[in-house]
């Protein structure tokens, strides 16, 4: 067993002690990775995996070019920004007019693969 590998199942848990503060009824969240994160956020919460690996329809829609269809579907309140990678919805129109940056999570296990924590969107009041 590599600490490498262990370290990535208590990675979001900065970012899961926020969401539980903030959002203590459960809310949406739009992730990358959705396994450890969601586990650990609870039933309440609504994960929806933006690169379609669990959730319905997303990576048909991905592969015919649309990154709209999870917002478009479940308009998530959150989007956690892992990887700023081909899928990631920064640059799209439709996030950067209405999400805005609620903070960067920080662990060590991101600060060594990404030199920074992983950063955490909320949906402006109004927007959807």
């Amino acid at each position: 067993e590599s600490p490498r590998v262990w370290g990535h199942i208590f990675s979001y848990d900065p970012l899961v002690e926020y969401l539980h503060q903030a959002e203590p009824d459960g809310t949406t969240i739009a992730v990358p990775e959705p396994g450890a994160l969601g586990y650990k956020l609870g039933e309440e919460y609504f994960v929806i995996d933006y690169l379609g690996l669990i959730a319905p329809g997303v990576a048909e829609a991905l592969i015919a070019g649309d990154q709209y269809y999870y917002y478009q579907r479940w308009p998530p309140e959150y989007i956690l920004i892992v990887h700023e990678a081909v899928f990631a919805p920064q640059g799209q129109l439709w996030f950067e007019e209405n999400y805005q940056l609620i903070g960067e999570f920080e662990h060590p296990w991101w600060e060594e693969r990404l030199g920074r924590g992983v950063y955490l969107y909320q949906l402006i009041d109004g927007s959807t």
